[in-house]
């Protein structure tokens, strides 16, 4: 009877190793996967560049660049498939979304809701021109929006995120309140639409009253290229005082537009030096949700005529070493 017990003893620590071996396992190699909108090959390569050389890494970092039925993303899956890298997929969304259906219910939204779901964080990305009629402004002569699809898809995503149905309801997030999500350059304009705010049409001609724009090169070179620029913006994001990165900052911008009334429950929390300009935002309830005018992805950054100051490497070195430690898996 006694070695029967001890048998039985045995089998049940046996088990219980087990167990917690096999758990610990899943918990190393449970994927971080980061919701990514904008797949265009460049921007790709950009985060490609910042996870290679450990900028922005993470061994069960997952990046699914989504995009609605109507993308054609041929480009993009091509060189996907060149460069062969487990950490990079394309998630076609089986969906679309129309100027009339992005701020309710709509076919997309159970694709939404999926998304957040499956998902520790999101980037939105930046683009072509938010169609003003979403901000409710008439076209202005120098905004040009050319992918309307990816916008309405885009914004109607992160309004979900947000509110679930035009009575105002709490959307997805309510569920995960710390929930990451970052908005660059167009992505934070998009957050900023969705939740209500409202864009300056063109920064050259309607900030700084020049109307021979092509003699300004003010957050963009206004070339043919539209290359990006370096600017200095003021940074007061309590994030980034925490860990003494706040004052002044040199950044990359490729923009013309900008934020020009705040979302619901959005604050700014950065400028251009002159202070004409929001630079990036947080949102009030949601301390996770946060957006940038300027490009901390570029790898642009790290070449021998990009960020060349220490102090200003730095900055953007921890800007994504920042947003991996508020991600949920770490």
């Amino acid at each position: 009877m006694r070695n029967i017990k001890i048998i039985a003893l045995v089998f049940v620590c046996v088990l219980m190793v087990s167990f917690i071996y096999l758990n610990s396992k899943n918990d190393i190699n449970k994927k971080i996967r980061i919701i990514m909108t904008g797949p265009s090959k460049e921007r790709i390569a950009n985060f490609v560049y910042l996870y290679k050389n450990r900028l922005f890494h993470d061994d069960r970092f997952v990046f699914t660049w989504i995009y609605p039925e109507d993308e054609d993303v041929t480009k993009s899956e091509k060189y996907i498939k060149e460069i062969n890298e487990n950490f990079i997929e394309l998630k076609k969304i089986p969906c679309s979304v129309n100027e009339f259906s992005v701020f309710k219910e709509n076919k997309c939204t159970p694709f939404f809701k999926d998304l957040f779901d499956d998902s520790s964080a999101a980037i939105f990305n930046g683009g072509s021109d938010i169609p003003p009629s979403l901000y409710g402004q008439e076209l202005f002569p120098q905004t040009k929006p050319k992918n309307k699809m990816r916008n309405f898809f885009n914004i109607s995503f992160i309004y979900h995120i947000f509110q679930s149905s035009e009575n105002g309801e709490p959307g997805f997030i309510e569920e995960r309140k710390n929930f990451p999500l970052l908005g660059i350059c167009l992505g934070m304009q998009q957050l900023n639409v969705a939740l209500g705010g409202t864009l300056i049409q063109d920064i050259p001609s309607l900030v700084y009253k020049d109307q021979q724009v092509k003699k300004v090169n003010i957050h963009r070179q206004l070339t043919k290229k539209k290359h990006a620029v370096k600017n200095p913006i003021i940074i007061s994001d309590s994030i980034f005082e925490k860990n003494n990165l706040s004052g002044k900052k040199i950044v990359l911008h490729n923009h013309h537009q900008a934020i020009e009334n705040l979302g619901t429950n959005l604050k700014a929390t950065a400028f251009s030096a002159d202070g004409k300009i929001i630079e990036a935002i947080r949102h009030d309830l949601y301390p996770n949700v946060i957006g940038v005018q300027f490009h901390p992805e570029y790898r642009s950054i790290w070449k021998k005529n990009g960020i060349t100051k220490k102090n200003d490497q730095e900055f953007h070195k921890n800007f994504w070493q920042i947003f991996k430690k508020i991600l949920p898996e770490n």
